[in-house]
């Protein structure tokens, strides 16, 4: 009886979720801006970052030098992917 109600207690605590959960990120990297000059790094850096998530099982969607209807349009879509437990990152 004891054995049970310990297992029982232990199954309580495992959750269920996250090997069920899906894992989606998008990743934004912008370089060029209308009234800033360039910047050097950071679609190198949004390119790292969206491989480096890729290699952790995420679902990435990149976009780089994107202007504000595609990062709309990115988070959009995001937010319709994603359902109750799964994991979603905005980099």
């Amino acid at each position: 009886m004891l054995k049970r109600l310990a297992l029982a207690a232990l199954l309580a605590l495992v959750p269920l979720s996250p090997a069920l959960a899906d894992r989606y990120a998008l990743v934004v990297g912008n370089d060029a801006y209308a009234e800033l000059p360039p910047l050097q790094k950071a679609v190198n850096d949004a390119t790292a970052v969206a491989a480096a998530l890729e290699s952790q099982g995420f679902t990435v969607t990149l976009l780089t030098d994107a202007g504000r209807r595609a990062m709309t349009r990115g988070l959009s879509d995001l937010a319709a992917r994603i359902r109750p437990g799964d994991e979603a990152l905005f980099y």
